[in-house]
């Protein structure tokens, strides 16, 4: 049986935890999602905006794959 990314998500959130672990991430993912709509529109590389912001490229990448929770 498969089954698609949306189901098995609908699936995930009926469990509490794992719901207020998802909305506990919101603030973060679109945070997320602003910075690469932002630098796409701006058409900069990862690279680019590393060197506007004094940061590496790895950063960047760790910033928009949310492997890290960087602080403002």
């Amino acid at each position: 049986m498969t089954m698609d990314l949306n189901t098995y998500l609908q699936k995930q959130l009926k469990s509490a935890e794992c719901k207020r672990e998802w909305e506990k991430s919101e603030p973060q993912y679109q945070v997320t999602r602003q910075l690469i709509s932002a630098r796409l529109e701006k058409e900069f590389s990862q690279r680019e905006l590393a060197q506007k912001a004094q940061t590496t490229q790895a950063v960047v990448s760790r910033v928009e794959n949310m492997s890290v929770n960087p602080s403002l």
